[in-house]
């Protein structure tokens, strides 16, 4: 494309010398919004393809699941060997617990050396 002699980049108002505007806006609550009725969307869905209660919903976000990865971590027919992801939830949140109260006996039963 050739451009007309005398126009550069910054002949465009609003827009800088990498092509970024210049009055971005911060997000506004309407586009916050629209981003967390998606979020619920997804999480809406999982719950119900997935078969969750609350409770298992809590225990997902808290270890920072994706409601994708719940979806796609569903069992087919042809994975006998695949536990529901209800019990999948539960069981790796089940371990997660117990580690961390490892991991604080362990803490509590070192003995602090006084310097």
């Amino acid at each position: 494309m050739v451009r007309p002699q005398g126009i550069g980049p910054r002949a465009v108002p609003g827009v800088d010398v990498l092509g970024k505007l210049k009055d971005m806006k911060p997000l506004t609550n309407m586009a916050k919004k629209k981003h967390l009725d998606k979020k619920d969307k997804l999480w809406a869905e999982a719950k119900r393809r997935c078969r969750l209660s609350a409770e298992d919903i809590r225990m997902a976000k808290e270890m920072g699941l994706n409601p994708r990865s719940l979806i796609k971590n569903i069992p087919s027919k042809s994975q006998p060997w695949k536990a529901p992801v209800r019990i999948w939830i539960r069981n790796m949140y089940d371990k997660r617990l117990a580690k961390a109260a490892k991991k604080k006996a362990r803490r509590e039963q070192t003995p602090k050396t006084a310097e």
